[in-house]
């Protein structure tokens, strides 16, 4: 429940029910069969500005290449970024003219959960992975059984990613 000690809209509160993601190979094993084709314009999540650099594409190409699957690609570009980078709530700057993933991945190293999530999606999408950036809270005060108070500074941001047979799947 959703609680504003002077009312959002007076009286009101809401319900917020969270659900856990089943496991890739749960879904596998119960049979989810869910393709990219059945994705409502599909190329809006395999879209990609002109912009990126020639050597992002290698660089993924690069962490993906012993990869089987679009499951096994995602977890290598996931761990590639969370072991080659460091997390900082003080990111650098982009200088004028620079593209923001080749700037991250290349020369600056350290960004917050924005430029994480940016770069992971772009490189899905360099390797024909439909992918979606998203934001939204992180819950972690619990302050009584099944009640967390979530503030401004539990924004995040992750990317979710389609990856068949399970379907949207979370990446952070």
């Amino acid at each position: 429940v959703l609680i504003y000690p002077n009312g959002m809209y007076k009286g009101e509160s809401y319900i917020v029910k969270v659900e856990t993601p089943l496991d890739y190979a749960v879904l596998k094993s119960i049979g989810i069969d869910l393709k990219k084709t059945d994705i409502p314009d599909l190329e809006i999540y395999l879209n990609l500005p002109d912009s990126i650099t020639d050597r992002t594409a290698e660089l993924t190409r690069d962490i993906v290449i012993e990869a089987e699957n679009d499951y096994q690609k995602a977890l290598a570009i996931e761990k590639y970024l969370r072991t080659n980078y460091r997390y900082t709530l003080e990111g650098d700057v982009l200088p004028d003219g620079r593209e923001f993933v080749d700037f991250f991945l290349f020369d600056s190293k350290v960004g917050y959960c924005t430029y994480y999530a940016t770069a992971m999606a772009v490189m899905l999408r360099l390797e024909g992975i439909p992918s979606r950036y998203v934001e939204g809270y992180v819950a972690q005060e619990l302050v009584a059984t099944g009640i967390y108070e979530v503030y401004q500074n539990n924004a995040h941001a992750w990317v979710e990613a389609f990856i068949e047979p399970a379907g949207w799947m979370t990446f952070e």
